[in-house]
Formats: structure tokens, sequence, C-alpha cells
């Protein structure tokens, strides 16, 4: 069964409507036509998830360009919201930070930050493409795979 056909059998199990239906498949289609491998496919899904759910795919930092000052909107009480992953809240530009979804933070930014922005010279995250190759060269071999790679 391609990976196609399980789409389709999977969306009207659970009753999707047929234009609907036909909208994910133009999104399978568009996946599968770049030849991912099981391999290559399994190391693509997580990078699309957290880009589709506009979530960073590298560490957050205190580079101000990446902070919104939410101030007005909290009342006048110091408040930033990250731009590069919008569940994330800090009480200091960025220096702490808390994301809104993690249950264990207390009800103000400023009380309980859970994480640290990265400081000084941040290797900026880029996406590099690399080869899977076994027994074929690297023109001839289909599989592709997303790596996370620090570009220094």
């Amino acid at each position: 069964m391609s990976l196609r056909d399980h789409a389709r059998r999977e969306l009207e199990l659970i009753g999707e409507e047929p234009g609907t239906i036909d909208w994910y498949l133009r999104v399978v289609d568009a996946f599968r036509s770049f030849g991912h491998s099981g391999g290559s496919a399994f190391a693509t899904i997580p990078i699309i998830n957290k880009l589709l759910s506009y979530e960073a795919l590298s560490p957050l930092t205190e580079d101000p360009d990446e902070w919104i000052d939410r101030s007005v909107e909290s009342g006048g009480e110091p408040m930033w919201q990250s731009r590069r992953d919008p569940r994330a809240f800090s009480g200091d530009g960025g220096t702490t930070y808390y994301y809104v979804n993690d249950s264990s933070h207390e009800t103000h930014v400023s009380e309980s930050p859970r994480h640290r922005g990265d400081s000084g010279a941040v290797p900026k995250a880029s996406v590099r493409r690399t080869w899977i190759v076994g027994e074929r060269s690297a023109s001839e071999s289909a599989g592709h795979r997303y790596v996370l790679a620090n570009s220094d």
C-alpha cells in the first residue's frame, strides 16, 4: 500500500470530507515527490512537524530581534514573546523564558523561568542536505535526509 493509499484510507475512516481528503493528498503527494526513502522520511518528518507548529529548530537566544515586546498587552508588566517560537515568553527580554504549554511554570513569567536563552556568539543552525549513500554513488542515490548542523 502506498503512502497516498494509506493516507486516503485513514482519512476516510475518520469521516473526513472529500475536499479535505483531496487537500491532504496533495500535501502527501508533495512530500512523496521528493523521493524520500524510509530513512530520509523518518529524519524529515520531525523537522516538518516543528516548522508547521511554529517551533524553533535551534535554541532560542537573547538576541533582541528574536523577541517582541508585549508589555502593553500585559498591562505594563515587562513581557516579551519569542518571534521564533510563539509559545515562549520572557520577563527579561529573552535571558530566561518559559513555554506557555509548560504546566510546571508559575502564573507570572518573572517568577519561574524554566529556560535560559543562549548568549554571546551563538552559531546559527542551518538545515543541510546530506546524501544517504550505500552501494550507490551520491548522484544515483534517491534518498536524502536533512540534519541540523551548526554553520560556523
